[in-house]
């Protein structure tokens, strides 16, 4: 045990707290201070008791400062810089932080001297070297890290600005206006080594940001002790000895305050409360990135981690698809989010959005089959794109890159990886299910029914199996070919009805009484048309010099297959699907 830590433990004995003598607080390689068990734990009730008078909450803060700040986003800024000051006021007197004859810096001290130094917030990404920031290029982390520095340097110049004004908070301020002119930047030198040296003010943006860490490592929320009176659900407090604790994912725990007191109990298995083993709290379900910001540190096989995927689109499409029962009214136009967990490893919500957007105009109003299957294909491109992106992400030992911080960044990427791999695999198990299900047409099952088609392809292209026709690039121009051929049908003599289904004739007519054919229809087609025609009426007149094999049936052609066609890239399989609503919206 340190001496600050022992010091700490006599200080909470001396004032009040209990802690079961079976706990030691012991210094442990690459954890810490740990909690120790010296004997067996019988009775798990109560292991640790702290009186009301020891916890620093949002009261104390408020009868220092005289006022309670306003406009606060957390309700724990002005905490935080009451903390700050505790820590780093240097001219700090005897009177300074006295309210009513009750010194708290001299009544804390023994406290907020236990706190980890800015040195040994290390774990922290703040803190971490451009070279280390680096690491986390691509991640959901790196933006969360620029979107949390920002938005603590604005709550920080918030609260600092409610105070007295002086000439060294005038010189604090100075930072502020850098940061906003962007002279200071995440991931530069600058920052760090700014973030990195001595904290000589209590108001300075490096003492608030200490505490702030402090806060999100340590904090209680308050809501334990207030109940409903609390002002912001996210107001939290400091509570010795307790926070010394190590967390792990899955440990039962009670927290209690009864009485003015505190009360910290075991809910776990004797199995887990026997000598030599570590007494853990759990500060609930952290995904690895809670974890990472709040603690320093991640988890392999975090049971509680979650991805995402962001969508950004223009604000016209984000409101139709609003409008049209699609994407929750909620959706901001800087950037649609959906979580990715592992109890939701393929959000719906994703799936129908993505359905949105690959709507046609006859489909309006509805949720198609066409849409889903549309949908899921275009995720899977983004996650594969995700997995690969992990997979390729290597990290090589360098001077500037501490071991803790690449293993703790190898274990969120791995994670991550883990997802997203597992939302790919998702994709195609839903994607299978639906095609099992609605049991689309084949263009596979087309080739070998259709025998007489099949054959023409062999004469003009030297191939007729799925497979040969794939190699060469050919399955689109042949699918085009034998829609035609299936409105054509009429034309021909003793055909098999039964290889030419009624709803991609119907579809073709559909589309052959509204299309509106334009000058880019045209000219997309051109080169491909007349490719294959006259050629193909002279060379197999007995199926494309029957019917109507115009360049403009081959862009209708080309439109239904844009409703009804679809490819299973797992297989790059082509099918044909019969229009099947599967909502209504």
């Amino acid at each position: 045990m340190s001496l600050k830590i022992k010091t700490l433990v006599e200080w909470a004995l001396n004032n009040g707290s209990t802690i079961n003598e079976g706990i030691s607080f012991e210094d442990v390689q690459s954890k810490g201070c740990s909690a120790i068990l010296k004997q067996d734990i019988k009775d798990k009730t109560d292991l640790i008791k702290i009186p009301g008078s020891l916890l620093i909450t949002p009261d104390l803060a408020i009868d220092y400062f005289g006022k309670e700040f306003t406009n606060e986003k957390t309700g724990n800024e002005q905490l935080q810089l009451f903390v700050a000051k505790l820590k780093f006021d240097s001219n700090d007197t005897s009177s300074s932080t006295t309210v009513e004859s009750l010194d708290y810096s001299l009544k804390f001290k023994p406290y907020i001297d236990s706190l980890p130094s800015s040195d040994q917030l290390s774990g922290v990404p703040f803190y971490w070297h451009p070279a280390e920031i680096e690491l986390l290029k691509g991640t959901d982390a790196r933006m969360v890290m620029n979107n949390k520095f920002t938005a603590i340097v604005q709550e920080w110049k918030d609260s600092i600005s409610q105070l007295d004004s002086n000439k060294q908070i005038k010189e604090d301020l100075k930072f502020y206006d850098d940061y906003v002119k962007g002279s200071y930047k995440i991931g530069d030198l600058k920052l760090y080594e700014f973030l990195d040296s001595k904290i000589e003010s209590w108001t300075s943006f490096t003492a608030y940001l200490w505490s702030y860490c402090i806060f999100s490592s340590r904090a209680f929320p308050l809501i334990l002790i207030k109940g409903s009176k609390v002002k912001y659900t996210s107001q939290a407090f400091l509570l010795p000895i307790v926070d010394l604790l190590n967390h792990e994912n899955g440990r039962k725990v009670s927290w209690k305050f009864e009485n003015n007191e505190f009360l910290f109990s075991s809910l776990d298995s004797d199995t887990n409360l026997k000598k030599g083993l570590e007494l853990y709290n759990n500060y609930g379900d952290k995904t690895n990135l809670d974890l990472l910001f709040g603690y320093g540190f991640t988890i392999d096989n975090n049971e509680f981690d979650s991805t995402s995927v962001t969508v950004k689109v223009d604000e016209e499409t984000m409101e139709a698809a609003k409008v049209a029962g699609f994407l929750d009214p909620s959706a901001n136009v800087k950037g649609i989010n959906f979580d990715i967990t592992r109890s939701n490893i393929l959000p719906s919500e994703l799936v129908k959005f993505f359905a949105y957007l690959v709507q046609l105009t006859s489909e309006k109003g509805q949720y198609t089959l066409r849409m889903k299957l549309e949908s899921l294909t275009q995720i899977k491109q983004i996650l594969e794109s995700k997995v690969a992106f992990f997979k390729n992400s290597k990290i090589e030992s360098s001077k500037n890159l501490s071991e803790d911080v690449i293993k703790t960044v190898k274990k969120y990427k791995n994670s991550q990886k883990s997802l997203f791999q597992r939302s790919v695999d998702e994709v195609n198990k839903i994607e299978k299910q639906l095609l099992k299900e609605y049991k689309p047409l084949s263009f596979k099952t087309v080739l070998k029914n259709d025998k007489t088609f099949t054959n023409s392809l062999i004469l003009t292209f030297g191939a007729g199996s799925y497979e040969e026709l794939s190699q060469k690039g050919l399955l689109n121009q042949c699918l085009l070919l034998w829609i035609i051929r299936n409105y054509n049908k009429s034309h021909y003599n003793a055909v098999d009805d039964s290889i030419f289904p009624d709803f991609i004739y119907n579809t073709f007519q559909d589309v052959r009484n509204t299309i509106q054919i334009t000058k880019e229809d045209v000219l997309e087609y051109q080169g491909l048309y007349t490719t294959l025609f006259p050629k193909l009426a002279q060379k197999i007149p007995e199926i494309y010099a029957k019917g109507d094999w115009s360049a403009k049936n081959m862009i209708i052609a080309g439109t239904v297959v844009d409703r009804i066609g679809f490819t299973r890239t797992v297989s790059n399989e082509m099918y044909l699907l019969n229009k099947i609503v599967l909502e209504t919206v």
